[in-house]
């Protein structure tokens, strides 16, 4: 699926079966765990950041660094994925032939989710900020 797609995926690749990395197509790059500056030039350079799990409790560090940075967003679609993220992200099952449509997606509607993910990024933001005036105003 999705040949002419680059995935570059990110972490510990011995965290997968040795099957699995083995029988990976070419167009599945490993980059290995990466330091922080690496990572984040990684979803930089990523034309769309796909973060995919089963964990329903999960808040995936990845997808708010995509936030951050402004990059079209892909992500399974789990209750508390879809209501943090879902003003932003694309959101799909965890099904092959459904993740690979959601990317396909994400590349045609690449400049209207960069917008999503900005403005997400500006309402987190005023989130945070108005979190911490009224944790100093608690400790004052």
């Amino acid at each position: 699926m999705l040949p002419e797609v680059e995935f570059r995926l990110t972490g510990d690749p011995a965290r997968l079966s040795e099957s699995v990395r083995r029988n990976a197509p070419p167009n599945a790059i490993f980059t290995g765990f990466l330091r922080y500056p690496e990572f984040l030039g990684e979803l930089l350079s990523a034309d769309v950041v796909a973060v995919f799990t089963t964990d329903p409790d999960i808040m995936n560090r990845a997808a708010f660094e995509a936030i951050g940075l402004g990059r079209p967003l892909v992500l399974s679609d789990l209750p508390k994925l879809r209501a943090r993220f879902g003003q932003a992200a694309l959101l799909c099952g965890n099904a092959p032939e459904e993740m690979a449509e959601a990317i396909r997606c994400a590349q045609r509607d690449h400049d209207d989710l960069a917008q999503r993910s900005t403005t997400l990024q500006r309402r987190l933001r005023a989130q945070h900020e108005t979190a911490i005036a009224r944790l100093a105003s608690l400790l004052a």
